[in-house]
């Protein structure tokens, strides 16, 4: 597929998920204006040819699209704001926010854009550095439907799915829960398998048959196979991001007034202090070595 906008196009955010993603536009035919606060990730993008800006307002003044792919609400918010306040006499751009970000923020940058007759797409992805290489993400979008039409040439490119989830916010929602079920879905698969292993069931041996029956998920049919089994641990995302979302899925519980006693245990465990440090790859907390050694270590202090 060839990407054709009318409009011009930038990228801000040239870490593990932006740069690629910038890369694929590229690739695809657009020339993206990228930026990103480190010097270094400027210097990887400039070698792969893209151009390269020195500050977030040169960004939203060069793209009547701005794709942003930032490490946490804060920043996005902080990032918005600088770039609209240095607009000068150019348009407000349309804002496609890739970032795991807040619904109450994504509400509020989506007003000011639109006081200033720009537009504001919340639309976190899944599917990790790997499907930002291949593009094959999946985007969970909130925001308004003609929004999402206009910038759809720009999401067909990067991904293989587009999910309208609802009105600004919406994205933003879907993510927190989607990431909390991942989260639980690995402590749940490490169990089992541990539980298969101890009953004399060689562990990929029970890992195929749970994803030819019921039990099956993507985590056990992609991140077990890819990055568990195999004792790789490096599908790129980081123990520190995922406990970042875990984290969301909490506070959003209490914004809205909802027990959740299952996710809160879960949490109790990624944010444990035997769990990975926040350098180590996620996938690290599905070794179902995890839990057999914790059982080796209880039933020999017990003895």
């Amino acid at each position: 597929m060839t990407l054709n906008l009318d409009r011009g196009l930038a990228v801000i955010g040239l870490g593990r998920m932006g740069l690629p993603m910038a890369r694929g536009l590229h690739a695809a035919g657009a020339d993206p204006l990228c930026f990103d606060i480190d010097a270094e990730a400027r210097g990887a993008a400039e070698a792969d040819g893209l151009r390269v800006c020195t500050s977030v307002a040169g960004a939203f003044r060069g793209g009547g699209i701005v794709l942003l792919s930032l490490p946490n609400a804060e920043i996005v918010e902080a990032t918005v704001s600088e770039g609209l306040s240095g607009l000068g006499d150019s348009p407000a751009p349309i804002i496609i926010d890739a970032s795991t970000s807040i619904a109450e923020v994504s509400r509020r940058m989506a007003a000011a854009l639109d006081a200033l007759g720009g537009a504001f797409l919340d639309a976190p992805v899944s599917g990790g550095p790997a499907g930002a290489v291949k593009g094959t993400l999946t985007f969970m979008v909130g925001g308004p439907a003609a929004t999402l039409e206009i910038c759809r040439p720009v999401l067909e490119i990067l991904g293989k799915k587009t999910l309208h989830a609802g009105e600004v916010g919406a994205g933003n929602i879907a993510k927190i829960a989607n990431n909390m079920m991942v989260a639980s879905h690995f402590l749940v698969a490490r169990e089992c398998l541990a539980l298969a292993q101890s009953a004399g069931l060689e562990a990929g041996a029970a890992l195929d048959v749970v994803n030819a029956a019921t039990g099956g998920s993507t985590v056990t049919q992609v991140h077990f196979p890819t990055w568990v089994m195999t004792r790789s641990f490096d599908s790129g995302f980081t123990m520190g991001l995922m406990r970042k979302d875990v984290g969301l899925a909490l506070s959003l519980a209490e914004e809205v007034g909802l027990d959740i006693p299952l996710s809160r245990l879960v949490a109790d465990h990624w944010t444990g202090p035997e769990a990975p440090a926040d350098a180590a790859d996620f996938t690290e907390m599905g070794d179902p070595e995890t839990v057999l050694h914790a059982s080796r270590t209880k039933k020999a202090r017990s003895a």
